[in-house]
């Protein structure tokens, strides 16, 4: 063999060597300055949203502090007219590792809970009991339920000597008028049903085309009482309070995250940085995020950064 020739076959053989060490290493974790072994930063965790403005939030929320507080790197999924079963679904299939729903849609939608299954008290336990069977983490409530609310101004509420539950109302209910959306209004399971579960006999019901609306009309006092999603902006923007459905005509629709148990076992971090989401939000908080972004125009990544940081939890 020629000297060129076996100059040529060393560099080979020396390529080769070095391309194998660095496929070896390719799967192996790295190490920081102490010595222990990190994941790989590539790793993409998968957080959906049904592209609600209030999902879009929470997946945003999840998305900053994983960033922040990991070494993972993670991007929202949005699915529009998803359901809890099919999101369910995506993430039994190893689709998607994060997801935030309601206690009540889970219960009756994906996990097919009856009314003679559900006790409502312990509906949170009960669900999070279930989804951990079928390898799923959830979370303890976020802090709030996203549901159906009665919307009563402070003033007209201090004036009816300040009831606080639907049963004090159904008391005064003669009396007052009450508005809401044609929706809510036509669909048999909604008002009718919860006059009839409450014996409320409303003096009038008045139907507007939009919230905006609805409560004008509340403030300026053409209605005693507004029904409207529990996270309307109104509520952070307007002197109003949110009455309390003793009786549980809505099923407790309590917000938590869902993670899938082979997503924590891979990527470990993930589970305690969301954990500081719990009790973090109350349904004002909410509302005024909603608010600010999707009214305001802020840049949603930039609005949860900054308010991530104001307190102290990146």
């Amino acid at each position: 063999m020629g000297v060129k020739n076996l100059f040529r076959s060393i560099i080979t053989i020396c390529c080769l060597a070095a391309l194998l060490f660095c496929v070896g290493c390719g799967d192996q974790p790295s190490a920081d300055s102490n010595g222990k072994t990190k994941a790989n930063s590539k790793a993409q965790i998968k957080i959906a949203t049904k592209n609600t403005p209030e999902q879009n939030i929470l997946a945003h929320l999840a998305q900053n502090l994983i960033t922040e507080k990991t070494d993972y790197t993670a991007e929202v999924v949005y699915y529009d007219d998803s359901t809890s079963a099919s999101l369910l679904e995506k993430m039994e299939n190893g689709d998607i590792q994060i997801f935030f729903d309601y206690t009540g849609s889970l219960a009756v939608n994906a996990l097919e809970f009856t009314e003679e299954t559900i006790n409502t008290p312990t509906l949170t336990q009960d669900v999070q009991n279930t989804l951990k069977h079928r390898g799923i983490t959830a979370s303890e409530e976020i802090g709030y339920s996203s549901t159906t609310s009665f919307y009563i101004t402070l003033q007209r509420r201090e004036e009816l000597n300040s009831p606080s539950t639907l049963s004090e109302i159904a008391n005064l209910s003669q009396d007052l008028t009450i508005g809401m959306d044609e929706g809510f209004y036509k669909r048999l399971d909604c008002y009718k049903a919860i006059c009839e579960a409450y014996n409320m006999k409303f003096k009038k019901a008045e139907v507007y085309e939009d919230d905006e609306s609805g409560f004008r009309a509340l403030i300026d006092g053409e209605i005693d009482l507004y029904i409207a999603p529990s996270v309307s902006p109104y509520l952070s923007q307007l002197d109003v309070k949110q009455l309390v459905d003793n009786n549980y005509f809505f099923l407790p629709q309590v917000t938590c995250c869902l993670i899938s148990d082979e997503a924590i076992k891979k990527y470990p971090e993930i589970e305690p940085a969301l954990k500081s989401l719990e009790g973090l939000i109350n349904a004002s908080r909410m509302s005024l995020m909603i608010k600010r972004i999707y009214w305001e125009g802020n840049d949603i990544d930039e609005y949860i950064h900054t308010y991530l940081r104001a307190n102290n939890l990146i």
